[in-house]
């Protein structure tokens, strides 16, 4: 009964409160990070200024950026504004003192705070903390008791409290000049371990709480919170906050938050989110967006890069890149430029594809390759005639800009040793250019091995052809085309005797030429034909 009473006289305030109690609970700081992700901005504010360690519930679903800006506002006091390309946070906290006072709440005794699951002290029980002191994490709104009747209590938001247990004021954080440390464990100079440094020597290893300046160890440097400046370590960093600076190890980097600048690691580095110039001798690995340039030897792989993959084997990113290029295979959501050995993969593709294969769902530029898999491109099967090879049936894959051919063909007649009949088989690409409403120009390139001796032999007899189409027809369904066709053919096919012959597949010629200086005498004939059909 009284959960229901609750309901009833929360009903008002329900289009705040149904956001916090259907959003769990989480870091400013890592909502900042979800929200880079998900809207494709960036964020700048400074850590001393933004309250970037308090705990929010905002939701994101169905809400524009603004509109989510504004409940972080309401429950944080951070305010925004656009700088060029940026969002710049601030701090306001009259805003949200005003966003509390004028929050009134009516629940039932005891008050219960459904957010955290426990029992809210009463006001005699409470721990006030002035409002110039900053507030860690672990904090929730205090609750002055205004009224009070047998069966509820008025509660207005007044200030920010802390259980007594929980009480931390370790805002003012102790800064030294350096540390010396042989192993994490103790420090050389016997000081405290949670300070900020700047400059930190560890002969073996070390932890610190902080550095703004310079770090350097044997074997490993370990960091609580952030690093700012040098950092270099004979075989790991580790940083339990952001990264702004140089990074250096012989084996990895890894960092539980941001980094911007240059990363080199002898294996890999791993980050959160960054925004820097990576380098590693096998792997970058990056959770959240990448701004910035990833080299690797083995493998690069992060989620929104507006950068450029570079790898010696495979890049992966979940979401856009600018640029992939590796000696076997790019894997991307939306991608501008895809450059791979062997394979490239992609949704959307803005520019180029380049590679031996490449597959995409749509590309806006062009996929250049031996093989294009394009689900939403030029995909047709043509049925054609010409003056070499009668019959064709032909099948077209890629894009207009470029598509690849695949083609067999027969003009019916008997080959040489009159055992079966002159064919053969082709590939080559083409493209369009449309020249006005309902007419196109399509220029394709075609070399097809000829069999006049057999069913398949290893004859010189190379048909290499030029055509110059014309499309007559805006149906989607069925182009019809025609144009002219340059044929040279390339053979070094003999009689029976030994004889040099050439192949037998042209009506006519209007250059023909014999060369015999070559390890195999070689015919030469060239001619001019045509070609037309149509393409389902």
């Amino acid at each position: 009964m009284r959960i229901c009473t609750i309901i009833i006289l929360l009903l008002p305030f329900s289009g705040h409160l149904m956001a916090q109690v259907h959003s769990s609970k989480v870091m400013v700081e890592e909502m900042l990070l979800d929200m880079e992700d998900r809207y494709q901005v960036r964020f700048s504010y400074s850590k001393d200024i933004v309250p970037y360690d308090e705990m929010v519930a905002v939701g994101f679903e169905r809400k524009s950026l603004v509109e989510v800006l504004e409940e972080l506002g309401s429950q944080t006091g951070i305010i925004y504004r656009r700088r060029g390309s940026r969002v710049v946070l601030n701090y306001d906290p009259e805003r949200k003192r005003e966003m509390e006072e004028a929050r009134v709440v009516l629940i039932n005794n005891p008050i219960v705070d459904s957010l955290e699951e426990k029992t809210v002290p009463r006001e005699e029980e409470l721990v006030s903390v002035p409002d110039e002191v900053a507030v860690p994490r672990d904090t929730m709104t205090r609750f002055a008791l205004l009224s009070r009747s047998e069966a509820n209590e008025l509660v207005r938001s007044e200030q920010r409290y802390y259980e007594a247990e929980a009480l931390r004021l370790d805002v003012d954080e102790e800064v030294q000049l350096m540390q010396v440390s042989l192993l994490p464990l103790r420090s050389i100079l016997d000081r405290k371990r949670s300070k900020i440094n700047h400059f930190s020597f560890n002969i073996v290893a070390g932890y610190t709480g902080g550095v703004q300046g310079f770090e350097i160890g044997g074997v490993a440097n370990a960091v609580k919170r952030d690093m700012l400046g040098v950092q270099i370590a004979g075989a790991t960093n580790y940083i339990g906050g952001n990264v702004e600076g140089i990074q250096l190890a012989g084996f990895t980097n890894f960092n539980q938050g941001i980094m911007r600048g240059i990363q080199v690691g002898g294996l890999g580095n791993i980050n959160v989110q960054s925004d820097a110039i990576q380098i590693a001798g096998a792997f970058n690995l990056n959770r959240r967006i990448s701004r910035g340039y990833q080299l690797a030897g083995l493998f690069n792989a992060g989620r929104n890069v507006t950068g450029g993959q570079l790898s010696g084997f495979f890049n992966l990113s979940l979401g856009n890149v600018y640029f992939q290029g590796s000696g076997f295979c790019n894997v991307a959501e939306d991608v501008d430029v895809q450059v791979a050995g062997l394979v490239n993969v992609a949704k959307n593709v803005d520019v180029l594809q380049l590679g031996l294969i490449n597959v995409a769902d749509s590309v806006s530029g062009v996929s250049f390759g031996l093989l294009n898999l394009i689900k939403k491109g030029y995909n047709k099967i043509e049925i054609s005639t010409g003056d070499a090879l009668y019959g064709n049936l032909a099948v077209k894959l890629g894009t207009r800009n470029f598509y690849n051919i695949f083609q067999v063909g027969t003009n019916f007649k008997k080959n040489v040793l009159g055992n079966g009949i002159i064919w053969g088989y082709g590939y080559g690409f083409g493209f369009f250019q449309k020249i006005r409403e309902g007419f196109k120009f399509n220029p394709e390139l075609l070399v097809s091995n000829i069999q006049e001796k057999g069913i398949i032999k290893p004859d010189l007899n190379l048909l290499n052809q030029v055509k110059f189409l014309f499309h007559f027809t805006e149906d989607k369904k069925m182009e019809v085309f025609a144009g002219p066709t340059f044929n040279f053919m390339i053979s070094n096919l003999t009689s029976e005797e030994g004889t040099l012959i050439g192949s037998e597949i042209s009506n006519y010629t209007l250059f023909e030429k014999n060369i015999f200086e070559a390890i195999e005498p070689v015919n030469y004939k060239f001619w001019i034909g045509f070609n037309a059909g149509i393409r389902l």
